[in-house]
């Protein structure tokens, strides 16, 4: 009498789907620093040694997936770390210093070149005849120049050289005015102090002056007939 034949378990000879997918969004996840991507490789990895376990199976892409979330989400950690309290302040410091550049008219302080410009595309910039007319009108209607405060920064554009958009509190001798900027963050001069932070550009600039004056940096452009 013959022993029939085992029947052979509902997962086998099957793609471990969760498993692949699982250690793909772990790679990706490492790659890009993106928290959803990291939680998308742990979730698929625990549904991948869950349907394992319960076919009396061990799977190897279901423990790669775990161990790839938990180095991509170490990764985030140290990213986030490192960005919020060091990464952000320095920049926050570089762009108040660029825009008070720009308001007491030093263009090569404000308008900061791009040390990679064949693989950043720099936004256009005030000039520097723009920038001093811009300085000379804000010290005339408010006095000498003091500091500034920013408010509600922004973050956009690309990850090479992103933009940032934010509100203002001017504080000149005469006063407070409220204004408005967008700066650019470039590659920066590897001569530079510390090479590793990117360039600040002042893009655009307004100042509210009394009187409900608006100043801009640069200029509107005059409208064509």
């Amino acid at each position: 009498m013959t022993t029939p034949p085992r029947p052979t378990p509902p997962t086998a000879g099957r793609r471990d789907w969760a498993g692949i997918w699982g250690v793909t969004s772990g790679i990706l996840a490492l790659v890009s620093c993106a928290p959803v991507l990291a939680a998308l490789s742990g979730v698929l990895g625990y549904v991948s040694w869950r349907r394992a376990t319960a076919s009396g199976h061990r799977s190897r892409l279901a423990q790669a997936a775990l161990l790839l979330t938990g180095l991509a989400l170490v990764v985030q950690l140290t990213v986030w770390h490192v960005a919020s309290n060091w990464l952000l302040p320095s920049m926050e410091r570089r762009t108040i210093a660029a825009i008070a550049a720009a308001c007491t008219g030093d263009h090569a302080k404000a308008v900061a070149e791009s040390s990679a410009p064949g693989l950043v595309a720099a936004l256009p910039a005030p000039t520097d005849a723009q920038m001093r007319d811009f300085a000379r009108e804000l010290q005339e209607s408010m006095g000498v120049w003091d500091s500034v405060t920013l408010i509600s920064p922004e973050i956009s554009g690309s990850p090479l050289a992103p933009t940032m958009t934010m509100a203002l509190v001017l504080r000149l001798e005469h006063g407070d005015c409220s204004g408005s900027a967008r700066v650019q963050w470039v590659p920066g001069d590897p001569a530079d102090a510390d090479p590793w932070l990117p360039a600040v550009r002042v893009i655009e600039l307004e100042a509210n002056l009394p009187g409900d004056r608006l100043l801009r940096l640069p200029p509107p452009k005059p409208e064509t007939p």
